[in-house]
């Protein structure tokens, strides 16, 4: 039988190892070989590990887009009286920042807005607004308006909803019922609120507002109207764009009106600071300066210059 060395045996021929030297040179043909053996079999570990991370982002993706797919069959699936309650609250914000003086109020049976003009203390008359927010556009909107319409006892009705009937943009009329978009109902609506004032100035009674109405109505298909309220859209998106750049311009302004604001602070700081180190090398003492007391000092000081 084979005496086995202390220092063991060697792993590839099972001979004993006589001495120490012979047993690093095992050691370090062990070592060679394991690193060739992990060389070799490295492409396919880490075309293994590649392959479990793709497959996973895949199951990952999947999951996102399954509850992507669910949400959308949600907002498909909503009816649009559920799409339009924050589109009516849009409507009505819009419309109270115009007409502070008037009663605008929400109500979704007859009519989502009613918009009581009030002058001088007296009211004047209705607008009803019906607020949609689908899709599609659809006919019966405009008969179950004018329905609350008559039930309220107005003739002056507006149609705001984010689709228009066929080749239409902006605002149309429809069996004098008003359809804006809800980009320009602020516009619309300050068009008819001027009508109903001219009207009860002009003593219209109550028999005699659908007439006034069908004419306002078809004072708005005219062409003399689209054009003079093409040139009122044009005016509001120019002033809306001034508002913007100016917004900008003084941001930027003020940002860098700060920046300088504080340069000349930490300039006054520095010169606090030299001001008591050169007295107290001049008196030989030890100061505490009140840096920003000075600071503010010498700001209100440059200020008057």
């Amino acid at each position: 039988m084979q005496t086995v060395s202390k220092y063991g045996v060697c792993p590839t021929c099972g001979q004993s190892l006589v001495d120490h030297e012979m047993q690093k040179r095992v050691d370090r043909a062990q070592l060679t070989l394991e690193k060739a053996v992990r060389a070799k079999l490295q492409p396919d570990l880490e075309a293994t590990a590649a392959a479990k991370s793709e497959a996973k982002h895949a199951a990952e993706t999947a999951r996102f887009k399954k509850r992507i797919d669910q949400l959308q069959r949600q907002v498909d699936t909503s009816s649009a009286h559920d799409r339009g309650t924050g589109h009516e609250r849009d409507v009505l914000g819009v419309l109270r920042t115009a007409f502070p003086g008037d009663r605008i109020e929400r109500d979704g049976h007859r009519g989502d807005v009613v918009h009581t003009v009030v002058d001088g203390g007296r009211d004047l008359g209705l607008i009803l607004y019906e607020c949609k927010n689908a899709g599609a556009w659809q006919n019966t909107w405009i008969s179950k308006l004018k329905q609350d319409a008559r039930t309220r006892g107005t003739p002056y009705v507006v149609l705001v909803s984010r689709t228009l009937p066929a080749n239409e943009h902006g605002l149309c009329v429809r069996d004098d019922v008003a359809i804006s978009a809800p980009d320009h109902v602020q516009h619309v609506a300050a068009i008819i609120r001027r009508w109903v004032v001219a009207a009860y100035r002009a003593h219209v009674t109550q028999s005699e507002a659908p007439d006034a109405a069908r004419r306002l109505y078809e004072y708005l298909t005219g062409e003399d109207f689209r054009a003079d309220f093409a040139e009122l859209l044009d005016c509001a998106n120019e002033l809306d764009a001034q508002l913007a750049t100016e917004r900008s311009r003084h941001d930027r302004d003020w940002t860098a009106r700060a920046k300088v604001q504080d340069r000349l602070r930490d300039a006054h700081l520095t010169i606090g600071a030299d001001l008591v180190a050169t007295l107290e090398r001049a008196a030989d003492l030890t100061l505490v300066p009140d840096l920003e007391f000075e600071a503010g000092q010498l700001t209100a000081v440059a200020g008057t210059i």
